[in-house]
C-alpha cells in the first residue's frame, strides 16, 4: 500500500607540542569544553524534583552514583536465570537505512550538475558510502584501504590504510572522513582507560586532508567504544551517533574478577587527578562461574558489583603523535529518557572537519538506538518501547536525577505526556511506542545540543519515516497490535512542555499491513505499506494540525524506495505480486501525483525474479536527472541466464521506462560473477562500481573507455599503490 502522505578550573593534562593542540585544543577548549578530561559541574539545585516514570523528555544524573544506581537497575531488571533474559531494547528496529534523494554534486555553467553524488535523504546532508566523488576523483572504500583513483582514466593515485574495517566515507571539500570498525589492541593505552579497551569493539572516526589526494594526511583519529549506528556530515562538522551496549561485558566469562573484560580496571581517573567525571576504579565485578546452584543470583551479583567503567564507553583521540583518552562524557552529561529504553549508551560524536583537534562536549543517553535522521539543523534519534514489558518505567531506587528542559538546562520543565487537545497521548503499557529527541546541530562549531522529546505510537520503518519540514517533524510508523498491525502518520511541533508535541495525527492506516517505504516531500507525505495489495494513498500535510488524507490507489505489489521524477511523479523500486500478495519479481513504478485526490499508476516495468540492492539500499538507486537516466544493479536469473550488471533506463513522464541497456564487470573477474554495487555519472561518463573493480563508459553508447581491477588486500605486497599506514 503506497500511502502518499565545566568548567573545571583545571587544565587538561595532555603534553604535547602538536601545533593543532597547541594552537586550538588548549586554547579554544581548555578550560571550558575538553571532553575528555571528564570532568563536569552539575549545576543542580539544592533540592532537585525528582523524576517520575513515564514522562517524556531526557532527564541529566544528578551524581556519578546515581548514574551507576540507574545501570545496575536497568541490568537487574532484565537478569534471569540466564544470565541477561531480553534483547536489547529496541530489537528489530531499522538502523541508518534511510532511502535517500538525488542530489548534484558540482555545478557548471547555468548550474547544471556535472557530476552526481551519494544519494542522500536530505540535499546538503552527506551520507556515508563505499564510493565518494568530487568530479575529479575517485574515493573507494574497500575492505582496510581507501583506493583513490583519476576519475577520468582510473589512474592510480594514492592509497589510505586503515586499522580496522573501513564501513564507510564521507567528503566534505579537501575533507574526507573514514569510518570504521577497530579491533587491534592499542600498543599503549592513555591513562585512565578500562584495560578492556583494547578488546572491546570499537567505531574509528578518521579524518583525512585530500587536498593533495597523492599524499593525504591524516588530521585526527578517534577510537570509540561501541557500534557506529548512523553518520552525517552537514555544515563541515561529523554527527556521528554510537551505541555502547555495556552489558556485553558483566558477567559473561567464567571464574575470576572483573566484568567480563573490564575488572583489570586501572586505578585513577580521566586527567591527572580525581574529578566528579566518570572514575576508572579497580572492577569488582564478579564473573559467573557455571557450576553455582543458583546462576541467576550470580547474575545479580555480578551487576551489583559492576562499577560505572563496566557500563560507560570510552575513547581515544590522537592528533599528530599527542593521544588522549577517557570516558565519552562526564556524569553531568549523561542523560536518560523518562521511560525505559535499555542499560546501554547512545552517545553523539562532534568533529569540526575544519578545526579537527577541537573536542566538543557532546551528550549521552542512556539507552538502545534506533533510526536517526538529520538535516542542518537538527539530529533526531529514535528509540522504541515494546509493548507491555517495556513502557512503564524503572524503579530507579532513589536515584535523583534532575529535568533537562526543552532549552537544554537542568531544571527545565519536561514533564508530562505528549498531547492534543484533542485525543491525549500517555504511556500505555499495552501500546507501542517510540520516543524520539531531538539535538539541535545548526551550530556546527558546537556539540550537538539537546532541545526537546516526543513521543508516538508505534514504531519507524527507517530514516526515511522521519522528516523535517517547516519546524515540524512528521513521522510515519506500523504498531503491533494483538489483533494485528496498524499504521499512523504524526506531526510533531517544536514547543511545549516537552519540547516536541504532536500537533496532528493520521490514525489507524491500512490495518493488517506494514509500511514498506515512506517519503516526504514538502508539504506532501508518501507512505507505502503491504500484505497484498499497495494502495497509493495522498495525505496533504500542509497544516500540521490538520494533515489529511485525500486519496487511494491500490495496486498489486509494493514499492520499497520512492524516488521523485518530477513535482507529479512518484518512481518506486520494489516488488510485483499477485492479487493474493505472492511476491513475483522486481518491478519499476511510476506514479502520477499531480492529482492527489486521484493518484494514478501511469507505468510499470517487470523485472524478472532478481535482487537489487537499491531495493533496501538507497545508495545504489542512481537517477540522473539531466538525461533522465535510471540505473540499478541487478542480479537476475530465470532458467536460461544469469545476469548479473548495471541496469540503465530512461524514464519519462509520458512514456514511462524504456530500457537503455547494462554493463557488468564479468571481463574484470575471470570465472567470478562480480557483482556492480554503485554507479556514479562524472559529465559525459558513466562511473560503474563492482565489488572487484572499475569502469568507465560513455554515457550515450555505454562503450567501455577505462577498466580497472582492485589490488588484492592480502598485504602492501600485494599492492603498487601509495600507502599512508595510519594509526
Amino acid at each position: 500500500m503506497l500511502r502518499i502522505l565545566v568548567d573545571t578550573g583545571k587544565e587538561p593534562t595532555m603534553r604535547s607540542h602538536h601545533p593543532l593542540f597547541r594552537g586550538n585544543l588548549m586554547n579554544r577548549l581548555g578550560k571550558s569544553a575538553f571532553l575528555l578530561a571528564a570532568v563536569g559541574l552539575w549545576g543542580c539545585e539544592d533540592d532537585p524534583p525528582a523524576v517520575e516514570t513515564q514522562t517524556v523528555g531526557l532527564h541529566a544524573f544528578q551524581s556519578c552514583d546515581a548514574l551507576l544506581d540507574y545501570f545496575q537497575d536497568e541490568a537487574l531488571s532484565e537478569v534471569g536465570f540466564w544470565g541477561w533474559g531480553a534483547p536489547e531494547f529496541g530489537g528489530g528496529r531499522a538502523v541508518d537505512d534511510a532511502v535517500g534523494a538525488p542530489q548534484a554534486g558540482g555545478e557548471g555553467g547555468g548550474g547544471a550538475p556535472t557530476f552526481s553524488d551519494t544519494n542522500v535523504q536530505v540535499a546538503g546532508v552527506d551520507e556515508p558510502d563505499q564510493v565518494k566523488t568530487d568530479g575529479r576523483y575517485l574515493y573507494v572504500a574497500r575492505s582496510n584501504q581507501v583506493l583513490i583513483y583519476e576519475a577520468a582514466d582510473l589512474s592510480a593515485v594514492g592509497a589510505i590504510e586503515i586499522e580496522g574495517y573501513i564501513q564507510g566515507l564521507l567528503l566534505d571539500g579537501d575533507r574526507l572522513v573514514v569510518l570504521g570498525s577497530a579491533w587491534q589492541r592499542p600498543d599503549a593505552l592513555p591513562a585512565g582507560l578500562p584495560a578492556r579497551f583494547g578488546d572491546a569493539g570499537r567505531t574509528a572516526l578518521s579524518v583525512y586532508d585530500v587536498a593533495d589526494p597523492a599524499a593525504p594526511v591524516r588530521l585526527r583519529r578517534t577510537e570509540v567504544e561501541g557500534g557506529l549506528v548512523a553518520a552525517r556530515v552537514a555544515g563541515g562538522t561529523l554527527r556521528a551517533v554510537i551505541h555502547f551496549d555495556g552489558a556485553g561485558f558483566v558477567g559473561w566469562d567464567v571464574g575470576g574478577v572483573g566484568g567480563g573484560g573490564s575488572g583489570s580496571v586501572g586505578g585513577g581517573s580521566v586527567g591527572a587527578e580525581p574529578s566528579p567525571g566518570v572514575p576508572v576504579e579497580a572492577g569488582t565485578a564478579t564473573r559467573v562461574d557455571p557450576q553455582v546452584a543458583d546462576w541467576e543470583q550470580a547474575w545479580r551479583d555480578a551487576v551489583h558489583a559492576t562499577t560505572l567503567a563496566d557500563w560507560v564507553p570510552y575513547r581515544i583521540d590522537q592528533v599528530g603523535d599527542a593521544v588522549q583518552g577517557g570516558p565519552v562524557a562526564g556524569c553531568g552529561d549523561f542523560q536518560r529518557p523518562g521511560e525505559r529504553a535499555g542499560h546501554g549508551v547512545t552517545a553523539v560524536i562532534s568533529i569540526d572537519l575544519d578545526v579537527p583537534d577541537a573536542l566538543a562536549a557532546d551528550p549521552a543517553v542512556v539507552m538502545a538506538p534506533g533510526v536517526v535522521y538529520a538535516n542542518g539543523e537538527s539530529l533526531y534519534v529514535a528509540t522504541v518501547n515494546h509493548a507491555g514489558w517495556l513502557v512503564g518505567g524503572v524503579a530507579v531506587g532513589g536515584v535523583d536525577d534532575v529535568a533537562v528542559g526543552s532549552g537544554g538546562a537542568a531544571g527545565g520543565p519536561t514533564e508530562g505526556g505528549v498531547a492534543t487537545a484533542e485525543s491525549p497521548l500517555v504511556a500505555e503499557p499495552e501500546r507501542q511506542a517510540t520516543q524520539l529527541h531531538r539535538f539541535a546541530i545548526g551550530d556546527t562549531a558546537g556539540p550537538a545540543r539537546y532541545t526537546g522529546s516526543g513521543r508516538v505510537f508505534g514504531v519507524p520503518l527507517n530514516s526515511f519515516s522521519l522528516d523535517e519540514y517547516a519546524g515540524h517533524l512528521r513521522i510515519g510508523t506500523t504498531e503491533d497490535r494483538p489483533a494485528g498491525t496498524t499504521n499512523h502518520l504524526w506531526v510533531l511541533g517544536q514547543g511545549g512542555e516537552t519540547g516536541l508535541q504532536v500537533t496532528g495525527a493520521v490514525n489507524d492506516l491500512a490495518d493488517t499491513e506494514r509500511v514498506q517505504a515512506m517519503r516526504f516531500l514538502g508539504a506532501r507525505g508518501f507512505m507505502v505499506t503491504f500484505r497484498q495489495v499497495d494502495p497509493l494513498f495522498c495525505f496533504d500535510l500542509a497544516d500540521p494540525t490538520n494533515p489529511r488524507q485525500l486519496g487511494e490507489l491500490k495496486v498489486p505489489g509494493f514499492s520499497t524506495y520512492l524516488h521523485p521524477l518530477d513535482d507529479d511523479h512518484l518512481i518506486g523500486l520494489g516488488q510485483a505480486a499477485t492479487e493474493e500478495g505472492r511476491v513475483t519479481g522486481m518491478q519499476l513504478s511510476l506514479f502520477d501525483v499531480s492529482d492527489m485526490a486521484a493518484p494514478a499508476l501511469d507505468h510499470a516495468l517487470d523485472l524478472g525474479a532478481g535482487w537489487s540492492q537499491a531495493l533496501y539500499d538507497h545508495h545504489a538507486f542512481t537517477f540522473w536527472a539531466p538525461a533522465g537516466l535510471l540505473m540499478l544493479p541487478v542480479d537476475r536469473w530465470d532458467d536460461e541466464r544469469q545476469h548479473a550488471g548495471l541496469d540503465l533506463f530512461r524514464v519519462d513522464a509520458d512514456t514511462g521506462f524504456e530500457a537503455y541497456g547494462s554493463v557488468d564487470h564479468a571481463g574484470l573477474a575471470g570465472d567470478w560473477r562480480p557483482v556492480i554495487q554503485r554507479s556514479l555519472v562524472i559529465g559525459d561518463t558513466l562511473v560503474a562500481l563492482s565489488d572487484v573493480g572499475l569502469t568507465v563508459h560513455d554515457l550515450e553508447t555505454l562503450a567501455e573507455q577505462h577498466a580497472v581491477a582492485f589490488p588484492q588486500a592480502d598485504g602492501p605486497g600485494d599492492r603498487d599503490l601509495p600507502v599512508d599506514e595510519g594509526l
